[in-house]
């Protein structure tokens, strides 16, 4: 399976509510976490070790100019370019990684009781359709 796969199936269910979930079904999504946690933090690690290596001198600034709807000068499009092209690039040439991982299994009941308990829209299915 990908390795953005993984990710994202730790990420959802690390964020999700379980109030719902029987003692078992929450047993069997913390197995499932574990299982998937090392690789996960590997990928943020990846992530961090990247964006600090790649981090242009003003890349801080521009960043911020962008959340707060400002516009950029030519050099600060060109400057941010720099960086996220790359970035991005070797994020998802990551992210396609085929790894070998076991997971334990989370039922397909257990799996549609989260998504009706976090309001996921059922695409999430299939983030976490290797679980079940």
């Amino acid at each position: 399976m990908k390795l953005g796969q993984i990710v994202d199936a730790y990420k959802a269910l690390d964020e999700a509510t379980v109030k719902e979930l029987s003692f078992d079904e929450r047993m069997a999504v913390v197995n499932a976490m574990s299982a998937m946690r090392a690789t996960a933090t590997d990928f943020d690690m990846f992530l961090k070790s990247l964006r600090d290596k790649f981090k242009t001198p003003n890349l801080e600034e521009i960043v911020s100019k962008i959340q707060m709807g400002k516009g950029l000068t030519e050099a600060e499009v060109s400057e941010f370019m720099v960086y996220n092209t790359p970035v991005n690039k070797a994020v998802n040439a990551e992210r396609e990684k085929e790894i070998s991982i076991e997971v334990p299994k989370i039922s397909r009941d257990t799996i549609l009781k989260l998504i009706g308990e976090n309001g996921w829209k059922m695409k999430m299915m299939e983030v976490l359709d290797f679980c079940s």
